[in-house]
């Protein structure tokens, strides 16, 4: 059963016109295989996504039977491209290997001539808005 780690983030660079760009790789447990794209954040959607799954898919010789994601604003967009191509999604935290590569490529981007500068955490998970039923009473 082939299982790959999943990732869709924004890293700290922008393409050539200045746009953000988006940024999708997979990796297999002992990191075997692994598979990156990046993209305008325009161009980020469902048929991109699947287009890069099967250009995975066609690297690595085989479809995954599950990719885990660890970032919850990325697996809504990540199961709807998955579904589509038959492969089931798991949401964990437990996704050493790909820390681990986002934590080397974080590194890595300040270098590239299209870095923007800012502060980036790899493995910083974006916080949800309170809920309505959180908020204090005013008054």
């Amino acid at each position: 059963m082939t299982i790959w780690q999943a990732d869709l983030h924004h890293p700290p660079l922008t393409s050539q016109d200045g746009k953000p760009l988006w940024e999708i790789l997979f990796c297999n447990p002992d990191f075997s295989f692994s598979y990156g794209a990046q993209s305008p954040q325009s161009a980020v959607n469902k048929d991109w996504l699947m287009g890069e799954m099967r250009n995975a898919i066609a690297r690595a010789g085989e479809a995954p039977v599950c990719l885990q994601v660890f970032r919850p604003q990325a697996l809504s967009l990540l199961t709807t491209a998955a579904d589509a191509l038959g492969i089931s999604v798991e949401p964990t935290r437990r996704t050493p290997t790909l820390h681990q590569w986002l934590t080397q490529r974080a590194k890595w981007y300040p270098t590239l001539a299209n870095a923007t500068g800012h502060p980036y955490n790899p493995l910083k998970l974006d916080q949800p808005p309170p809920h309505a039923a959180a908020r204090a009473p005013l008054g």
